[in-house]
């Protein structure tokens, strides 16, 4: 077995001798769209001080969201700990975000928002995440979800404050552009 690097996310593959490799534990069946997340980044607030300055220091934060090893950005809100977004993704899900094999669930079954602090120059620094399991969401029974969710440490970072989430889960027969 071999891993091999595929848009944003790592594929475990096998070589199956006929010089085609194969997805290791994915068959066609768990790619298949069973519904989408609309996920709106509304905003944060509490967020720490990351940017040393004259004026107090602030913070340059912005969020990847990843679903199904699918990742999106949100704009960067300058000089601010109190950050309004109101920015609006669709992500489609598969059943293997769904699984009940751990394997996949750990790796493809929840919706991550990472937030991180921009710096022109260097590297964005980690500020904390939210990671919510899709298939929690799903089986709450909702289809609508508007909540404040405390943003956890992410790569070591002194994580601070809350992430207001507006979140929306589709089944693939009533998504726009479901199906399979």
């Amino acid at each position: 077995r071999n891993l091999f690097l595929f848009g944003f996310g790592a594929t475990e593959v096998e070589w199956n001798g006929s010089g085609t490799t194969l997805p290791v534990g994915i068959s066609a069946m768990e790619r298949k769209l069973v519904g989408r997340l609309s996920v709106t980044v509304v905003r944060a607030r509490g967020l720490q001080r990351m940017d040393c300055s004259a004026e107090g220091g602030k913070a340059d934060p912005f969020c990847l969201l990843t679903v199904d090893g699918a990742t999106e950005r949100t704009k960067t809100v300058s000089q601010n700990l109190e950050p309004v977004w109101g920015e609006t993704f669709e992500m489609g899900v598969s059943a293997r975000c769904l699984s009940i094999d751990s394997r996949l669930s750990k790796r493809f079954g929840n919706l991550r928002v990472a937030l991180y602090d921009f710096d022109l120059g260097a590297e964005p620094e980690p500020m904390g995440q939210v990671k919510l399991s899709i298939a929690d969401l799903v089986l709450e029974g909702s289809t609508v979800w508007e909540r404040w969710f405390p943003i956890k440490p992410l790569q070591g970072s002194k994580a601070q404050g809350d992430l207001l989430l507006k979140i929306r889960y589709r089944p693939a027969d009533l998504a726009p552009g479901g199906g399979g």
